[in-house]
């Protein structure tokens, strides 16, 4: 299998949900929000499908997930050694003869100046891989992505003790109507503490659903709203372990690939990075994973963010997919 296939399948299911802190201190109520050093594990999540809620993904029938599924995520940032990490496991179809079940981690380290993005993939009968993709971040310096940060900073408030940390705009045609193109919103909100670390990851995004979900004939689609939250297990301000950064040794047993910064291919890997993080790294903004026949629009949140991003990506808008 090809790796850009590889990668796909995991983004189509894995960023079909994306759920999407440096230094900087926290305040209480209200305020601009500040990154900050923390870890945070996931304990559960809930799901709204269409203002309906479901324990998991279990109750998406009809769905592009299959009739059953779990996921589970850990995010590690470093603020001081500028290292962030995102690793998101997901199982679909829990079935013997049908399922998938991936681990997909992306870690950044802007002084070591590389991205590491490895899937392990089990596909069921397909069999079980795992790929590592090396991006060389260039030369960005550390106090070039710190003021790149801060500039970002500056437009991300806390209204209700959620801060946006990620936003996609997507057009596709619709599944309703033939010929008709729609423009959706995918957003990640994060809910902090006073100490500006995450609780919960609120995902808000565009669903493509069967209408007779217990028709197998009938394969007409809608489209609806669905929305994400995931809880934290365990989360807390403070540099994770340093170990949590090393590389196993396992990683890219069936391949290991190196992608310059500027590679088509790096679109689909953003996983649950928080898009200030991602475009200070010089990284060119994520794609929709659902990869519709349209445009991805996507716009820096200030100007002055804008005139800190590395010159490779700064002027990148449109995303062709």
């Amino acid at each position: 299998m090809e790796l850009a296939h590889i990668f796909a399948v995991a983004a189509l299911v894995i960023g079909s949900v994306t759920l999407m802190g440096c230094g900087g201190g926290g305040g209480t109520g209200d305020q601009t929000f500040k990154f900050v050093s923390f870890s945070f594990d996931s304990k559960g999540s809930e799901l709204i499908v269409d203002g309906k809620v479901q324990t998991t993904m279990a109750g998406l029938k009809g769905s592009p997930f299959g009739d059953g599924g779990e996921t589970s995520l850990q995010l590690m940032f470093d603020a001081d050694e500028l290292k962030f990490l995102s690793s998101q496991h997901t199982k679909v179809g829990m079935t013997e003869e049908d399922n998938f079940e991936s681990e997909k981690t992306v870690m950044i380290d802007i002084k070591a100046k590389q991205m590491l993005v490895n899937a392990d993939i089990n596909m069921g009968a397909l069999g079980k891989t795992s790929h590592l993709i090396t991006v060389p971040l260039g030369d960005i310096e550390p106090s070039t992505f710190s003021k790149c940060l801060a500039a970002y900073e500056v437009g991300m408030e806390i209204k209700d003790k959620k801060v946006q940390v990620f936003s996609l705009t997507v057009r596709g045609p619709n599944p309703e109507k033939a010929g008709e193109t729609l423009k959706k919103e995918v957003t990640v909100n994060w809910q902090v503490d006073e100490k500006n670390v995450p609780k919960e990851l609120i995902t808000d995004f565009p669903l493509p659903q069967k209408v007779k979900p217990e028709d197998p004939e009938d394969k007409t689609m809608k489209l609806v709203q669905a929305t994400m939250k995931v809880s934290d297990k365990e989360s807390r301000r403070g540099a994770p372990p340093s170990e949590v950064f090393q590389v196993p040794a396992a990683w890219g047993a069936d391949g290991k690939t190196t992608l310059e910064n500027d590679n088509p291919q790096i679109q689909g890997l953003q996983n649950v990075m928080p898009d200030a993080i991602w475009k200070c790294a010089g990284l060119p903004k994520d794609h929709d994973p659902m990869k519709p026949q349209g445009l991805l629009v996507a716009q820096p949140q200030t100007e002055q963010a804008e005139s800190q991003i590395p010159a490779s990506t700064a002027k990148e808008e449109n995303v062709v997919v």
